[in-house]
Order: C-alpha cells, then sequence, then structure tokens
C-alpha cells in the first residue's frame, strides 16, 4: 500500500476486487445478500455516488468526514490541529469538570497558580446544555 494515499485512493482486495481507502462500516448501501461492487469501476466522485458498507442501515452512524473545531477561552489550548475525535470528547469533560474528571485539581472553586480562570465548575452545566442545543442544531 501507498503511504501517500488518499481517502480517493483505490486499493486491491483479496477477492481480486477494488476498495477505498476510506470505507463505511453501515450505511445506506450496506451488503444484503449482494456480491460486493468493485469501486474502481464506479464513479466515486459522482455527486449522487454513495459508497458501500458492510451493515444495511438507512444513514450511516459514522463516517470519514473531517470536522473543524474552533475553541476560545478556558482550556482552549486543548484542543489544536488534527485530533482523535475520542480525545476531543475527554478535553471537552476535563475542561468542564464532568464525567471521570470532576475531581480534578482545576475543578474547585479555588484559583490554581496562575490561572485566571475561577469558579469554572459552577457554570459547567450551562456550557454542557449550551453545548448540546449547539450540536443539535448543528447536525439536524
Amino acid at each position: 500500500m501507498r503511504v501517500d494515499n488518499t481517502i480517493f485512493f483505490v486499493l486491491q482486495g483479496r477477492d481480486n476486487k477494488s476498495y477505498l481507502t476510506s470505507s463505511y462500516f453501515n450505511g445506506p448501501r450496506g451488503l444484503m445478500n449482494e456480491i460486493r461492487s468493485d469501486p474502481a469501476t464506479e464513479n466515486t466522485f459522482a455527486n449522487n455516488y454513495t459508497a458501500q458498507s458492510l451493515v444495511s442501515l438507512s444513514s450511516a452512524t459514522h463516517s470519514a468526514e473531517d470536522v473543524p473545531i474552533y475553541a476560545n477561552g478556558p482550556y482552549s489550548e486543548l484542543f489544536h490541529s488534527s485530533m482523535d475525535n475520542t480525545f476531543i470528547a475527554h478535553a471537552i469533560m476535563y475542561s468542564l469538570c464532568i464525567g471521570p474528571y470532576t475531581h480534578q485539581s482545576h475543578c474547585d472553586n479555588k484559583p490554581t497558580s496562575g490561572s485566571q480562570f475561577t469558579g469554572f465548575r459552577q457554570h459547567s452545566y450551562h456550557y454542557v446544555v449550551f453545548l448540546c442545543i449547539l450540536l443539535y442544531n448543528f447536525l439536524h
């Protein structure tokens, strides 16, 4: 396999059919008692192209899209460049003092040395609600 491949690069499978570097586990084009098609014979750049998936569902629950994340304020330094999506979830929980991070030193209402942000935990519930509303509106 080439090291410089992109998500559009077509690779060869053991069944002598091609597959895309970026594949979907589930989605509308899941295989149901049918033979897998060969993406090398399809126009994968067409606007109406639907990628193959293993499990057939009406829509995909996970895709290979890059999603930008922008942060400003307390602990915004945690968010930079390309990051794993699970890290983003943990960084949000850490900065909001929720989940497994409720007892971190920055979560009490006392200022830590050099910190300009105090009492952040008492407002974390409001930030979580705001984030949920923002994400809901963005996704729907």
